[in-house]
């Protein structure tokens, strides 16, 4: 019985070792002291933003790999509701603060929230947020993330809290937290929405080329734009469509050229070089 014992014991740490080894690129020796509670990998970013202009608030939070520069995981919330955001508490220890940003459900969240996780994953390389995770920076990084929502929201008035805390990917595997490399969630992001392109594309049988005219329509900002809206644009060549529908709305000058045109807003989809 004894035996038994000692012998599922044994398997079980096995499959454990394995397991966290996959974590560790197969460095056994880093797979152990990361059992043992003697290594971390992973720094968790607990963080909290507003922009009361625009009664905005968020909560985040990021795990990082500062050895191979990878973002983990990114749980985010953004909502309406200044309350909510008081009982976000970014010095609570990490798996309390993202149990917190879990019961808040899909209830309290806007519908972009997808869209900023997606925009901090893509800005942790190119912004180095790595380096600050590494040196403790918590004042440099929340400089940072704010540069980063300013370049999301293009809003000026941007409040962001953050705490650093040291954790590791045997932890998250034990919460059912999902570990990704920053390159399967791009590849999973670029699949889901070449998927939704193609959707959308396939209801018309006409497609033009244009860029929207950034200057807020009716005083809304792109991503505050909804299914509907009025919104201008311009033809990126000024082949025979282009032409016909700038004729059609009467928005051709003298010398031909094409002014910008009137268009429905129907859908945004993220692109692979960035923007939507």
């Amino acid at each position: 019985m004894a035996d038994n014992l000692e012998n599922l014991a044994f398997d079980e740490q096995s499959k454990k070792l394995n397991l966290v080894m996959q974590f560790t690129g197969g460095d056994q020796e880093k797979a152990k002291a990361m059992i043992g509670g003697q290594y971390n990998d992973i720094r968790a970013v607990k963080s909290r933003f507003s922009i009361r202009s625009a009664d905005l608030f968020g909560a985040f939070l990021l795990f990082l790999k500062p050895d191979n520069k990878s973002v983990s995981n990114v749980t985010l919330k953004i909502f309406n509701d200044e309350q909510v955001y008081q009982k976000l508490k970014i010095n609570d220890v990490w798996d309390l603060y993202y149990k917190t940003l879990s019961d808040l459900g899909d209830v309290t969240a806007v519908n972009e929230s997808n869209d900023v996780s997606e925009h901090i994953a893509n800005s942790a390389e190119g912004y180095d947020l790595f380096s600050y995770v590494e040196n403790n920076d918590e004042s440099g990084l929340q400089s940072v993330l704010i540069e980063i929502f300013k370049k999301f929201y293009n809003l000026p008035d941007i409040e962001c809290q953050s705490e650093i805390e040291n954790t590791n990917s045997l932890k998250l595997n034990e919460k059912n937290i999902p570990i990704l490399s920053i390159e399967r969630a791009k590849k999973a992001i670029k699949m889901q929405n070449s998927q939704k392109k193609s959707v959308l594309e396939s209801q018309y049988q006409l497609i033009m080329n244009a860029k929207i005219i950034v200057s807020p329509v009716k005083g809304k900002y792109i991503n505050d734009l909804a299914p509907g809206d009025m919104i201008k644009c311009l033809p990126l060549k000024n082949d025979a469509l282009a032409l016909k529908i700038a004729s059609a709305q009467k928005a051709l000058t003298a010398e031909n050229e094409i002014k910008p045109l009137r268009a429905k807003f129907k859908e945004r989809v993220q692109l692979e070089e960035g923007g939507c």
